[in-house]
């Protein structure tokens, strides 16, 4: 827990948005002087955030990213059914489309030369 906020304290938002999956890390994030926040899950509201940004050029990814960032947004895959992503290695698509669509939200972004961070 130490080494999430060493981290937040060198970032500009110090917010932190998790999932229910893990309510116990929820208090633990508080009691650390980590501003925690329930993340709103919406799938398709998520993706549809994510593009957007895509579209308008507001959307970048550092060479430096982690690699399974890499891996992953090339192995997104869609169901033909019911036109929504198959839930299969999407761990950090998940983490990536909490993040920006809950500080979209409430228009909380922040953009710095057109970079989000």
């Amino acid at each position: 827990m130490k080494a999430w906020a060493f981290f937040l304290e060198r970032i500009k938002s110090s917010d932190f948005y998790q999932t229910l999956k893990r309510p116990d890390n929820y208090n633990e994030f508080l009691r650390n002087g980590i501003s925690a926040r329930n993340a709103n899950k919406a799938r398709m509201a998520g993706i549809e955030s994510v593009a957007k940004l895509m579209k308008l050029g507001r959307f970048f990814v550092l060479g430096s990213a982690v690699q399974s960032f890499l891996d992953e947004i090339y192995t997104y895959i869609w169901d033909e059914n019911t036109g929504e992503p198959i839930k299969q290695n999407d761990d950090v698509m998940d983490a990536m489309r909490y993040a920006i669509y809950n500080e979209h939200l409430n228009n909380d972004a922040q953009f710095i030369n057109s970079i989000y961070i």
